[in-house]
């Protein structure tokens, strides 16, 4: 399967036709949207095999392809808190 790929250079010319004060959104983790907080490069690797609700990328310490991440650092936050209470709260946080 050959992967779709946009090229830093070709974000920005992209981004170019819109207006500069335009918020720049990511979508969330289930559902809605968050605004693009960070970037970050790392090394990633093609997933040969995997489930469609896998990305197609993982990242990789030893070799790979240089790659720009965009992300939010508030569907982050979300995740990292998931099953999170304060000590004192024994309440279950499953609505």
């Amino acid at each position: 399967m050959k992967i779709e790929r946009m090229t830093v250079c070709q974000l920005i010319e992209q981004l170019q036709h819109y207006a500069g004060g335009l918020p720049v959104v990511v979508e969330s983790y289930e559902e809605g949207y968050d605004p693009v907080t960070d970037f970050t490069e790392l090394t990633v690797t093609e997933k040969q095999k995997r489930y469609w609700y896998v990305g197609v990328y993982e990242k990789s310490d030893e070799q790979g392809e240089k790659v720009l991440l965009i992300s939010s650092k508030y569907s982050r936050t979300e995740i990292e808190t998931t099953n999170t209470l304060p000590a004192d709260d024994e309440s279950d946080p499953t609505p």
